[in-house]
């Protein structure tokens, strides 16, 4: 009776969690295991095998969650009928134990996933790959037939003829629809439906831009780093930027020079900082900085090289656009010249520009600015007063130096009629 009674305990506690991981696997998702692969380095290759397969590893967690599930039911009622009750008592203990299941393997299992679901997904994922291998033959038709039937049940003529949500918000604040939007309400629009395609890399501070600290640099020595940048947080690095040690807080480095510990290195009020790939969506990448209560992000290469940096700020700008507080110095992002051309900076996306200047500058994948266009074209870095002539344009270097364009002048070889400011 005893080793009975233990049997069900052991089943009931497997089945809860079995069901707590089933559902902590299915809430992190496919979509969201390759963020595991940053915030976990030691489980850093099981992740990249298995986020493609994310579906098997789901279908082989529900497989032991109901099978524990079963068991439990099936050892408990054995128990009873050792016990010699009568049938209605068993079919009630039954009863009882079906609504038990439903609060300890239904409720508890999807509270806990909900909270913790990333952190068991990770601390679980060793374990479960090591299953997962012995009842893949299982679980893989199993996946495999869910997600044919998915594709049947959604694939319908009338499915695919209705609009998505998206589609139909986008018909909405198209450039010819007449709406009550005002044209900044529909450019915020189009900019929150396009805000999970953009990746770090196309709003990032460049390399060449970073401003940075060296980790032997003396707190009173980076003060007039800081009063001539004027930035409120600066990587710290080891000999160059490619190690980034971390970053410290303007306010951090003040309150240690208050304290006569100017004589110190800034390394000594160095924080952690988290390096993600050029490839990273944004809205990975926001979620990224508020789960860890960080305002920057070190942007890496394919080599684990620096990219440049990422701010919270630079990512609600790709949302509402920019945003000056008192201490920017604000320069005229377009200047229109009288005849006919526009004067921008060299950072411009392509897009942008071609909008801006009513021209087709040809967009690519090696490159998303106009200044990444004329690197293309001519494959080294130009001098001031190059140009490069396209089908309806001819862009001018305007401002240049021995590493990168600044200004970019773009000639319409048709001018339209334009506002001068």
């Amino acid at each position: 009776m005893a080793a009975a009674i233990l049997t069900a305990t052991l089943l009931l506690a497997a089945a809860m969690f079995f069901a707590a991981l089933f559902r902590a696997y299915t809430h992190t998702g496919r979509a969201q295991a390759d963020r595991l692969a940053e915030q976990y380095p030691a489980i850093r290759r099981k992740v990249e095998f298995w986020a493609p397969r994310w579906e098997e590893l789901c279908a082989s967690l529900q497989l032991l969650m109901v099978t524990s599930r079963l068991l439990f039911i099936l050892s408990t009622a054995l128990l009873l009928l050792r016990t010699g009750v009568s049938l209605p008592i068993l079919l009630g203990a039954v009863v009882a134990l079906i609504l038990l299941s439903l609060f300890l393997l239904e409720l508890v299992p999807d509270a806990l996933a909900i909270a913790f679901s990333d952190r068991i997904s990770a601390r679980t994922l060793p374990l479960i790959s090591l299953l997962a291998v012995f009842i893949r033959p299982v679980a893989w038709p199993l996946a495999r037939a869910a997600r044919v039937l998915r594709h049947a049940v959604s694939s319908g003529a009338e499915e695919e003829d209705r609009p998505t949500h998206e589609e139909a918000i986008l018909s909405m604040v198209g450039p010819d629809q007449d709406s009550d939007l005002e044209a900044e309400e529909k450019k915020i629009i189009r900019s929150a439906l396009e805000f999970g395609d953009t990746v770090a890399r196309e709003i990032m501070t460049p390399r060449v831009d970073v401003i940075g600290l060296e980790d032997s640099t003396r707190i009173s020595e980076a003060v007039p780093i800081i009063r001539r940048t004027g930035r409120s947080r600066y990587p710290v690095f080891h000999e160059d930027l490619d190690d980034i040690l971390g970053v410290v807080h303007v306010k951090d480095l003040l309150v240690l020079l208050g304290e006569s510990k100017g004589s110190s290195p800034v390394i000594s009020a160095v924080k952690p900082v988290p390096f993600v790939p050029e490839s990273m969506p944004i809205s990975d990448l926001l979620q990224l900085l508020r789960s860890q209560q960080v305002q920057l992000a070190v942007v890496v290469d394919e080599y684990g090289g620096t990219s440049g940096v990422v701010t919270i700020e630079d990512i609600l700008e790709e949302l509402v656009g920019e945003i000056h507080d008192e201490y920017d110095v604000r320069e005229a992002a377009v200047r229109h010249l009288p005849d006919g051309s526009v004067v921008i900076s060299a950072r411009t996306p392509v897009s942008e520009a071609n909008t801006i200047a009513a021209v087709h500058i040809p967009e690519g994948e090696d490159y998303d600015s106009v200044g990444g266009y004329i690197f293309s074209v001519l494959g080294r870095i130009p001098r001031a007063g190059e140009t490069v002539d396209g089908e309806d344009f001819t862009l001018t270097v305007q401002a240049a130096d021995q590493r990168q364009i600044h200004l970019v002048r773009i000639t319409p070889k048709h001018p339209v009629a334009s506002a001068a400011t």
